[in-house]
């Protein structure tokens, strides 16, 4: 068996662009035999690219992989595996139909024995060591997530890897489901393997890891034993420091106009289960309201209900005074709230239409770009030219299909067709996502100057500095859970509720979430 002297796998220099954005810049790291080794940070810190690149699915700009000290090129994830490194993807790779036994064995050779009984019981033999609780002759599509996560790492067991990467692993188990994976992750250590446990969790860090390198905007901001860090400073190197200088908003702009309010909002999960309870908040004309917290909090399904894609359980949506409890996407449209959603590709365009097609996806049924059924094609060119002089939209034609154009600038085309009808109500998830620095710059103070001008912002970000750089106040979202209000420069309490930290002090009745502008004055003078 080996030791904890030895080193699984090294990455020494790992430089990683997508475009002009730097994902991962001279990231060294290291793995060794019978460790876990955390790897630390918040969305778009570089973390999974990182492991990506380790797996074989991207390939570095420069610097190099060694394993078992010498130099390998890992461009695929068949050679990762044949060299003994294995990862677990947050989106699992199986086949729903097919029992956990044949899961297993596809994509081996063993596939093509995958009846014969001795196959079927070197399966059953690896899971009793392991303490995983699995009936390998059980269809996957009969598992929960938790065991379905199981069924991944078996793959890789099976196939004699020795260094295991687990993406995010917890972040849909349920407790139990958490705790017997922990337990199972102690197991794989005390027999020799290595495991990078990606994640934010820092109790779970805590609890089993033996080393942990912490990452911050591509870059290794720290790295060394678990024990010499506190929780506190783990939290500190994930989310860096507050530079209130740089705010691009100004506390007069807030009118006393409420634009949204939410009542006491009960939001249900994908399965159907109660995600989000009670939700109160309110945003009011020239205000913005940041909503943090590292993703899979609940941020997504609480954007949904908002613009009509997901039904509420209870409550009401009241936009400029008009209250509902059942909204569908053009109600929501038609009382003047923009949206800017966080896959601009995906849920933001569509990609084999064209630039001058896609600036018109909100406003082509009205004048003067439509009359009846027809079309009105000269004004959408003229619409199409202006917007993209206004918002410096890089392109060959806007006959182009967005599909060809960078990250940034199909993002600006986003923002350019939310922005032309002058919303009242603003909601943005994560609107720099994946931008480069001149591109978030843009965006940023597009979204300052929709503030100015009087719309009502909500802007939900896993980006912290992004966060305090727009908002008025800050709310954090964390396991369904929406936070009293912060202020942007209270930057400790902040990260900290974004961790999982202090939240014994938070609201605990479904009520008392309900902060007005005029509960905030209220509480800041005292009154």
């Amino acid at each position: 068996m080996r030791t904890l002297s030895d080193v699984l796998l090294r990455v020494v220099g790992i430089t990683k662009c997508f475009g002009s954005v730097v994902a991962n810049e001279n990231v060294t790291f290291e793995v060794k035999a019978g460790e876990i080794h955390s790897l630390l940070g918040e969305n778009g810190a570089g973390k999974t690219t990182l492991m990506n690149i380790l797996y074989g699915l991207y390939t570095p700009d420069s610097g190099y992989i060694e394993i078992d000290g010498k130099r390998v090129n890992v461009d695929s994830p068949a050679v990762a595996i044949g060299h003994g490194v294995g990862m677990v993807q947050q989106h699992f790779a199986l086949v729903p139909s097919f029992s956990v036994a044949e899961n297993v064995l596809l994509g081996t050779r063993d596939w093509f024995f995958r009846n014969d009984p001795e196959k079927i019981r070197k399966i059953e033999k690896l899971v009793e060591r392991l303490g995983m609780d699995l009936d390998v002759k059980v269809p996957v599509w009969r598992l929960s997530v938790g065991q379905r996560q199981l069924v991944e790492i078996l793959k890789l067991l099976y196939r004699n890897v020795r260094l295991i990467i687990l993406d995010e692993p917890t972040s849909a188990l349920s407790p139990g489901e958490v705790e017997r994976l922990l337990l199972l992750m102690e197991s794989m250590k005390s027999q020799g393997k290595g495991i990078v446990f990606v994640t934010h969790k820092l109790g779970e860090v805590k609890r089993v890891a033996d080393t942990v390198t912490v990452m911050r905007r591509g870059k290794v901001v720290l790295s060394g034993p678990a024990s010499n860090y506190s929780v506190q400073e783990l939290a500190e190197a994930m989310v860096g420091s507050y530079e209130p200088e740089n705010r691009l908003v100004e506390d007069h702009w807030i009118t006393n106009e409420e634009v949204l309010r939410l009542a006491d909002l009960d939001i249900p999960s994908d399965s159907g289960t109660l995600r989000i309870k009670g939700l109160n908040l309110s945003v009011n004309a020239g205000e913005v309201v940041g909503i943090a917290g590292v993703e899979g909090n609940g941020q997504k399904e609480f954007v949904e209900s908002l613009m009509g894609l997901r039904l509420l359980l209870r409550g009401k949506v009241i936009i400029k005074g008009e209250s509902f409890s059942h909204l569908n996407p053009k109600t929501v449209r038609d009382y003047g709230v923009a949206y800017i959603p966080e896959d601009r590709f995906y849920a933001g365009l569509v990609r084999d239409m064209n630039v001058m097609e896609n600036l018109i996806l909100n406003v082509y049924r009205k004048p003067p770009f439509s009359k009846g059924w027809v079309l009105n094609r000269r004004r959408a060119e003229e619409n199409a030219i202006t917007l993209v002089k206004r918002y410096d939209i890089k392109l060959a034609s806007i006959q182009q299909p967005v599909k060809l154009l960078s990250g940034g600038n199909a993002q600006k085309v986003v923002v350019a067709r939310e922005f032309q009808v002058s919303p009242v109500l603003l909601i943005a998830v994560n609107p720099t996502q994946g931008l480069d620095v001149r591109s978030t710059k843009q965006v940023h103070e597009l979204i300052a100057e929709r503030a100015r001008n009087g719309t009502a912002v909500l802007l939900i970000s896993t980006d912290l500095q992004e966060i305090q750089l727009l908002s008025h106040r800050v709310h954090v979202f964390y396991n369904g859970k929406l936070s009293k209000p912060l202020k942007p420069d209270q930057h400790s309490e902040i990260s900290n509720l974004m961790l999982g930290i202090g939240w014994d002090d938070q609201p605990t009745d479904e009520h008392t979430n309900a902060y007005s502008k005029k509960n905030e004055h209220q509480r800041d003078n005292g009154e």
